[in-house]
């Protein structure tokens, strides 16, 4: 797992500078259906390219859909970027993911 990733921003109130991210402590079988839900999801939602999907555990542990955001923020500040990093993928690496997928889409 990697380290702890913090997001800074002198836009953001002061608060929101103090929130850190982390790779989910989820056991193996929920790691593999995850992505599985969010890729039904995204084709039942008509998504392109790319899309943000929010699950939360609740107290019992039971995986909840939180939200669905179609066109998340992609800029180098931004959380799909924290998560491409946690995924061991650069900004640069995240960035060409990205537009080859939309590229093959409409090629």
């Amino acid at each position: 797992m990697q380290g702890m990733f913090v997001r800074r921003s002198s836009r953001l109130p002061a608060a929101w500078n103090q929130i850190k991210y982390r790779e989910a402590r989820i056991d193996e079988l929920t790691r593999q259906r995850l992505p599985q839900y969010a890729a039904k999801l995204c084709a039942r939602l008509n998504c392109h390219d790319y899309a943000r999907f929010d699950f939360r555990a609740d107290s019992k542990g039971e995986i909840k859909l939180l939200e669905v955001n179609p066109n998340p923020a992609w800029c180098w500040e931004g959380e799909l970027n924290i998560i491409a990093g946690i995924a061991g993928f650069t900004y640069s690496q995240f960035l060409e993911m990205l537009l080859k997928a939309a590229l093959g889409r409409v090629e």
